[in-house]
């Protein structure tokens, strides 16, 4: 049922297709099993679609290659981004569109997983502002948007495994985001055929292969030698996934790029797998009550290691980088910054911009000021928003899923939580970064979560049909 990155067959159903967008450093093969599985068990059954787009490229770089994924073509980055970003402007072939007949009058669903949120946001931003050369976009090409564990605000972990918290894109020696980016340099250099059918980081547009061309190898090899000593292209230029992922490089892309419209609906399901224990109070007594990252599952082993040294409450950055984590409101040091699901903090999962649920304080100018940011140049400053919890039962013989206290059929007429250009928040618990979408102990809780998704998707269709008439 699942339509591969590598498949070109067409979608033939006449329900909105649900297409599926990865995280970093993600491979769909191993990712939406589960999706397909309850998909299969419905009555009304959709076309489902994962886009394989770069692992590794910034947010803006993802969208565009998602849009050529779906329509087919050649990426276009934009001539103005790639010069300033110094890589090409054009990139990956794709001969054969995912969903070619993909328009307005042929919407889509998105499921965005992790960063995949935050790139389906920016998708449809550059449809509004008809980015693509060719076609006539607009925002109606999205019926809806879904984020799973999206880091709409940015995540603490990227500090952890080496982002330069004083220095905008620059990564720390020795750390794992340093070791990691020279081995993703000497990968895409060595342009071996046999393993990029396996792991394709989708660089092309970044020259990074080595050349048997007698000028240009000697260029290649000098690539390399700057790649292996911390100076690869993509991390000076900041325009990867790394500098995104960081507090200072989401807002940044939130607030000049990433908006919602009154044509789509959005949610976003927020995970978290933290307990409150004491052990920060036997060293601490203010962090007690606070919660904390708890399991030792390879999948949330960054939060993990900084635990066991001290809580993530304790963790400080330098100076300079705390004022710039001052911004509408969410400081850093604040304790709900310390829940999360191993890999995102819980808090910056629910949408983008601010409300009062988050800040919990007052907008204030820093940011601005820091940055001589123009407040008008901002495309959104505040979100409309609900917020709700959903209970996922763990019991493998459970056939319900619990809301509020209340199932998931919806009235006849259209609730608060299926409002046009409002973000609908649900948040769950014990559930791990990549808990509702990877297969493992949480199959039971996975068949609900997608379940409870689809209904929704259902409704939103019902809805869009019945505004047709």
């Amino acid at each position: 049922m699942i339509v591969k990155g590598q498949e070109t067959r067409q979608a033939k159903l006449t329900l909105p297709p649900v297409v599926f967008v990865s995280g970093f450093l993600t491979s769909v093969k191993h990712e939406w099993k589960q999706a397909a599985v309850s998909m299969s068990e419905r009555s009304t059954q959709r076309s489902l679609i994962t886009a394989l787009i770069g692992p590794v490229s910034s947010v803006m770089d993802r969208a565009r290659e998602l849009f050529y994924c779906l329509k087919g073509g050649r990426v276009d980055y934009g001539l103005e981004h790639s010069k300033k970003a110094g890589h090409n402007q054009f990139g990956k072939i794709y001969e054969h569109g995912l969903y070619e007949c993909w328009s307005e009058q042929n919407p889509i669903h998105i499921f965005g997983h992790s960063l995949g949120g935050p790139t389906s946001l920016a998708l449809q931003s550059q449809l509004e502002q008809q980015l693509f050369p060719g076609y006539e976009t607009s925002a109606s090409w999205i019926r809806s948007i879904t984020c799973v564990s999206a880091p709409m605000l940015g995540t603490t972990v990227s500090y952890l495994l080496g982002s330069c918290e004083t220095v905008p894109g620059a990564v720390k020696v020795l750390s794992i985001g340093s070791f990691l980016t020279r081995a993703i340099h000497l990968y895409e250099w060595l342009d071996l055929k046999f393993l990029k059918t396996k792991v394709d980081f989708q660089l092309g547009h970044w020259n990074l292969a080595k050349s048997f061309q007698p000028l240009a190898f000697i260029s290649s090899v000098w690539n390399l030698i700057c790649g292996l000593t911390g100076f690869s292209p993509i991390i000076l230029s900041t325009d990867n996934a790394a500098f995104d992922l960081t507090i200072e490089g989401m807002k940044l892309l939130v607030d000049k790029h990433i908006r919602t419209f009154n044509c789509s609906f959005y949610q976003s399901y927020t995970t978290s797998y933290a307990t409150t224990d004491d052990y920060s109070c036997k060293t601490n007594s203010i962090n007690e009550g606070l919660k904390y990252q708890r399991n030792t599952n390879i999948k949330t082993l960054p939060f993990y290691f900084r635990h066991l040294f001290h809580s993530i409450r304790q963790y400080r950055c330098p100076t300079p980088k705390h004022d710039q984590l001052q911004i509408a409101g969410l400081t850093y040091c604040d304790a709900d910054w310390a829940e999360n699901d191993g890999c995102v903090n819980t808090i910056s999962q629910a949408h983008p911009h601010a409300c009062t649920l988050i800040s919990r304080q007052p907008l204030n100018n820093i940011y601005e000021e820091k940055y001589n940011i123009d407040q008008s140049s901002r495309v959104q400053r505040h979100i409309h928003c609900e917020h709700r919890s959903l209970h996922l039962m763990s019991n493998s013989h459970s056939e319900g899923l619990v809301t509020n206290g209340s199932n998931c059929s919806f009235p006849e007429v259209t609730p608060p939580e299926c409002s046009l250009g409002v973000w609908h928040v649900y948040s769950t618990v014990d559930i791990s970064h990549y808990g509702l979408c990877w297969g493992g102990r949480n199959r039971s809780q996975q068949r609900q979560f997608f379940n409870h998704t689809y209904d929704k998707l259902d409704y939103f269709d019902q809805i869009t049909s019945r505004k047709k008439q």
